[in-house]
């Protein structure tokens, strides 16, 4: 699943077929670990995004979404304050000011 992160069409069927599974075994697999598979495919997603823009202060939010398989723009702005409390935006322009001040000390 982390290798296919990009792929927006994933979903629990070509998991489960990947994995060689129903996907009610996939599932219950999941629920046993306290979480659903597309829930933690969305959480992976949003780790990689928010890993990716602090990385690279100079990326667009768009190419950075689009890269981890987000299809939507606003549901992953969305997605990614209801997680770590602040806009990607936000996060950007953060990074930027930093990385500003540290090229000018």
């Amino acid at each position: 699943m982390i290798a296919n992160l990009g792929d927006p069409t994933l979903d629990v069927a070509a998991i489960a077929r990947a994995f060689e599974v129903s996907p009610r075994t996939l599932y219950r697999l999941f629920t046993d670990a306290g979480t659903t598979p597309m829930r933690w495919l969305w959480q992976a997603r949003l780790v990689a995004s928010h890993r990716a823009l602090l990385e690279r202060p100079n990326s667009r939010i768009t190419d950075v979404a689009f890269a981890c398989g987000f299809s939507e723009l606003s549901h992953f702005s969305r997605a990614f304050k209801n997680e770590f409390g602040y806009s990607p935006r936000h996060l950007n322009e953060r990074n930027l000011r930093v990385a500003v001040k540290r090229n000018g000390d």
